[in-house]
């Protein structure tokens, strides 16, 4: 079968390529940017820009299968022209493409964050309603709208399923995502504390078994959250210490000096596209996501998350592997 990928080229499409190539499928891998994470594997890599209507439905031409992963992942507590572009202009052109082309499935990769946060502490599961509020952060907001497209386009007859992994980690992560970026550094010994926060974290290739179950068992229309566990950072940073034998964190960093330095850098003018390492949106989505239920993909995809230690030891061996960090120790197994 021949499967579109778009986003292949992030740390959740390598993975993801690299299982659908393990399933006997030919990739037709749609790259936007670096693409170190492809390199080696025998797949078809198209340029694409998945806002160039044209260009994606000439490249997903004769795919059997599309996932979509391609996004902007964007801490701004205000407007970011960008990813609502292709955030939410992606999934329109993927959506109609498919539709024209007569795809037999499309899964659309959206996120937890176009779930709306549970500042009030109740679960967070499917049934929560969209961050498509005023107050929503600009990544939530264009995560969301661009779910809400996916199901304007299964109203018209598209054959789709959506999902929405939680805090990813894993190997491929040549862009060192938001979460990745951190623990990097403080492996580093460059953050010698973390905030007093947490969020729930998974495994990319959990991830990636989740949307293979939801693109061959899925209900279509349906959307399935795909997590692992939550953890206060504080907490993940002594099991990464021990994983790789650094130094765990020295102290806690309270939220209110952290919404205060959130609003401190937000007065200080940034360059264009520039945006400030601690915002709004980061602090908030450290406590407002603490209950999450994978509940739904447990029991109609049979999808389970594995250990955070495994995860932790195999992508930190993959970054030193990577020439991105120096470990102190092999990374091993804890007994």
């Amino acid at each position: 079968m021949r499967i579109g990928v778009t986003g292949a080229a992030g740390m959740v499409g390598a993975n993801l390529v690299r299982r659908l190539l393990e399933d006997g499928h030919e990739i037709r891998a749609l790259v936007y940017g670096d693409t170190r994470a492809l390199d080696g594997l025998d797949i078809e890599q198209v340029e694409c820009d998945v806002r160039d209507y044209e260009a994606l439905r000439d490249t997903l031409k004769g795919c059997n299968q599309v996932y979509h992963l391609a996004a902007v992942i964007t801490s701004a507590d205000r407007i970011d022209a960008l990813a609502e572009d292709i955030n939410v202009n992606g999934p329109r052109n993927v959506t109609k493409a498919c539709m024209e082309l007569g795809v037999e499935r499309l899964l659309h990769c959206s996120s937890i964050h176009a779930l709306r946060p549970n500042d009030d502490r109740s679960i967070v599961d499917e049934n929560r309603p969209l961050s498509l509020h005023d107050e929503a952060f600009p990544y939530d907001r264009s995560k969301a709208q661009g779910h809400t497209v996916v199901l304007e386009a299964v109203a018209r007859g598209l054959n789709a399923v959506i999902v929405h992994p939680t805090a990813v980690i894993g190997p491929y992560d040549y862009g060192l995502a938001s979460t990745s970026g951190g623990l990097v550094d403080f492996v580093r010994g460059k953050v010698p504390a973390m905030p007093n926060g947490g969020f729930d974290f998974v495994d990319a290739r959990d991830v990636v078994d989740g949307m293979v179950a939801a693109m061959e068992k899925g209900r279509t229309g349906e959307n399935y959250l795909l997590g692992g566990r939550y953890y206060e950072m504080t907490e993940l940073c002594h099991i990464l210490a021990k994983v790789v034998g650094c130094k765990p964190p020295k102290f806690t960093i309270p939220i209110w000096f952290m919404r205060a330095l959130a609003a401190v850098l937000r007065l200080k003018p940034q360059r264009n596209g520039e945006i400030a390492v601690v915002t709004r949106f980061t602090v908030d989505s450290i406590i407002n996501y603490r209950e999450v239920s994978h509940e739904k993909a447990v029991q109609e995809l049979g999808y389970q998350a594995r250990p955070i230690e495994e995860t932790l030891r195999d992508t930190f061996d993959w970054f030193a592997q990577a020439g991105m960090v120096k470990l102190p120790v092999a990374a091993k197994p804890q007994n």
